[in-house]
């Protein structure tokens, strides 16, 4: 063995000249460098093995494997997860006999000799003892590994991916932010920037490069190159992004390389369908979530969540889930190679907003909130969750918001009312305030949120908080958002109505609606579906007009999503006669209303109409729904029913039956004025009898959908 043999410690060996405390305290925790410190007075470790390459330290009864690239590629065989307190005092040890050379190895004898004679002189006379003096091993210079590090050297090793999130979040930030404290010694640089430290270590290599304990792998390619940017720029080595890192403004036109990827993706859609829905397999899936991928690398973020929801959609058809159906899944495709045709077609600032922004998130400090409500969902590709909506202490009057979902492939035992949000059942959120460690906010509402992220309980909710929380006039309110093409949903509004009207059963559209007044006496109407499995929140909502008044509640806050219809009321704020508050969800567990004898008898009426209508619709639920769908859009159905049929089938070419369903449609929809949609179905018919045409198919399913939402808006 080199180092245990007379003849010097291994050559490698000398990059730990720049593994000291401080460098080890940034790889691990002081604590454990304190501790490891200790060690290396009381249980002195020793060399095991050693060659060229790597070697062994016994260090406090672990064996430790040790090479150039220092503690975050060494390996111990102990449970602890990441740098541990083994590994620190292997590090030391090296870091000792390098750095201190014979006399450091001197000082290390004449400690054994102190050890030796409290505890035994088995201490000294052991192998330890019998080590021989090394050579002082000469190390590279930091200084020089940094002037190696070029950008093209760097990204490949940290990955494109890495890159581009360093490129962005590097070029929003400007002036001092940008900068860096940089330390250089001959053996190591460290890099510190607010309240990171990067260790660049001499020899060490890019895996050598040292970042806080814990952080996932992804976060730690990242902190490296962050790291090895700032140090050079902060230096004068100067640093210029390869070409294709950067986002581009996106008002820019798309460039043939985008124009050709996104013609790429409309044959991957429309392959599908011509394979038939009916006959995809396990390797259609993939092949739609590589342009996942690939949208991303161009920087295409909201075209890849539109592929992401095919792709979902598809493997659960594939598995056999009855989650999603044969029309989400062609639906789904509709929607996405609709949005590439409308990224061709725009410029500007149409263009901007159509490429999307990638959902680009930073780092907070604890944030003390305040949650308005939580309700549950099931999205069309079968991913079932919850979701949390909260004020900050710091954010104003911003409603964020936070998801916990999982979709069927991922976890297919998932139950919604099991769903964790930061470590907390979603159902017990609304008890209390919290404080929100380890989360990081985006520029939307959306907190992301990781396993490191944590909800310390507080008090009970604040009446304080709440007082001026919210809107208190409608006129206030933003401008109701449009039907878009990928997103439904709408926004989060946190009202504060004055009074409330009587709950009242709109019979033709099977919808509860409940009139909230304002401060200036102006009346909004929410509305609650109970069809498609809104009885429980309709149950939910009649309970709560029985309680408030009779049983000493005083309703505050309604939190509503507003889209394209009438707001939908998610949960509610209400104050007990005792002052203490209450957030109540409209969709997760709901107490019994406390309340006296005969006070329900204006109630009574709604909830046997509430009853009647569910015993109508389980008895009949096909008449009781057409009954209350809109004609337009009964018809725009029966055209989705005619596409979806022959996607499923993959028989693209249409047959003499199939031709001239698709013209009788289109004669309807001429008769009710739908002149966009009867015209795509006629160019369908024509064409479509004698050769395949998946897209003409698409266009007419994407023209019946959006009809159908207007219609669907207007009713």
């Amino acid at each position: 063995m080199s180092g245990a043999g007379g003849v010097g410690l291994p050559a490698w060996a000398g990059t730990y000249r720049g593994y000291d405390d401080v460098a080890l305290t940034a790889a691990a925790s002081a604590g454990l460098v304190k501790r490891a410190r200790g060690l290396l007075v009381s249980a002195p470790p020793a060399w095991v093995s050693a060659g060229e390459r790597d070697g062994v330290v016994l260090a406090h009864k672990q064996e430790v494997r040790l090479d150039a690239s220092g503690p975050a590629a060494a390996r111990c065989a102990c449970p602890a997860a990441g740098v541990c307190v083994h590994i620190v005092l292997a590090c030391l040890f090296v870091h000792e006999g390098v750095a201190g050379g014979a006399g450091g190895m001197e000082v290390g004898a004449e400690v054994r000799a102190e050890v030796g004679a409290e505890v035994g002189a088995e201490v000294c006379e052991g192998p330890a003892a019998a080590e021989p003096v090394p050579e002082p091993v000469s190390g590279p210079s930091a200084l020089d590994d940094l002037a190696t590090l070029v950008p093209d050297h760097a990204i490949r090793r940290s990955g494109v991916v890495a890159g581009r999130a360093v490129a962005n979040r590097l070029a929003r930030i400007s002036g001092a932010s940008a900068g860096a404290e940089t330390v250089v010694e001959a053996h190591r640089i460290v890099v510190t920037w607010d309240g990171t430290a990067v260790v660049i270590v001499a020899g060490a290599g890019w895996d050598g490069i040292l970042v806080p304990s814990g952080v996932a792998h992804q976060r730690a390619a990242e902190l490296r190159l962050e790291g090895v940017v700032r140090a050079r720029r902060a230096l004068g080595l100067g640093w210029e992004w390869p070409e294709g890192l950067l986002r581009p403004d996106g008002t820019g036109a798309l460039t043939d390389d985008e124009r050709a990827f996104l013609e790429s993706v409309r044959s991957v859609l429309t392959g599908a369908l011509v394979t038939g829905v009916a006959r995809l397999d396990a390797t259609v899936p993939l092949r739609v979530e590589a342009t996942v991928t690939a949208a991303r690398a161009h920087h295409l973020p909201e075209l890849a969540r539109a592929l992401a929801r095919v792709s979902e959609a598809m493997r659960q058809v594939v598995a056999g889930s009855d989650a999603v159906t044969d029309a989400d899944v062609v639906g789904a495709v509709a929607r996405a190679w609709a949005f590439t045709r409308a990224l061709e077609a725009a410029d500007g600032e149409g263009l901007a907003g159509l490429r999307g922004r990638a959902r680009e998130v930073d780092d907070a400090d604890d944030v003390r909130i305040q949650p308005v409500g939580a309700w549950t969902w099931q999205a069309a590709s079968g991913a079932r969750g919850a979701t949390v909506a909260f004020l900050t202490s710091s954010g104003g009057e911003a409603v964020h918001q936070s998801v916990a979902g999982r979709a069927r492939s991922q976890d297919p035992t998932f139950r919604v009312e099991s769903a964790a949000i930061w470590g907390v059942a979603v159902t017990n959120l609304l008890d209390r305030t919290w404080t929100l460690q380890g989360a990081r906010f985006g520029q939307g509402a959306e907190v992301s949120s990781s396993d490191r992220t944590q909800a310390v309980p507080g008090g009970a909710p604040d009446a304080a908080w709440l007082a001026d929380a919210g809107v208190d006039r409608w006129a206030e309110l933003p401008p109701r958002r449009a039907p878009r093409l990928l997103d439904e949903g709408g926004g989060l509004s946190l009202l504060r109505p004055t009074s409330v009207g009587r709950l009242r059963l709109d019979e033709v559209d099977q919808e509860l609606v409940w009139p909230l007044v304002d401060a200036d006496g102006a009346e909004l109407e929410v509305r609650l579906g109970v069809l498609g499995g809104g009885w429980a929140a309709a149950d939910n909502l009649t309970r709560l007009a029985e309680s408030v008044g009779s049983a000493g509640l005083r309703l505050t806050h309604v939190l509503v999503r507003r889209g394209a219809g009438a707001p939908v009321p998610l949960s509610v704020v209400v104050v007990r006669s005792s002052g203490d508050v209450e957030v109540r969800s409209f969709t997760l567990g709901w107490p019994q209303p406390r309340v006296a004898r005969g006070l329900l008898g204006g109630f009574g009426g709604l909830r046997k109409a509430l009853e009647a209508l569910r015993a109508r619709v389980e008895r009949r639920p096909e008449e009781v729904r057409e009954a209350t769908v809109p004609p337009v859009a009964l018809l725009c159905e029966r055209v989705r029913e005619a596409c979806v049929d022959v996607a499923v089938s993959g028989r693209q070419v249409l047959g003499e039956a199939e031709g001239e369903r698709a013209r009788l449609l289109a004669r309807r929809c001429g008769d009710v004025g739908l002149t966009a949609l009867a015209g795509a179905l006629a160019r369908w018919a024509d064409a479509g009898t004698s050769a395949a045409e998946p897209e003409a198919l698409l266009r007419v399913l994407l023209l019946a959908e959006r009809a159908s939402v207007v219609a669907a808006g207007e009713a």
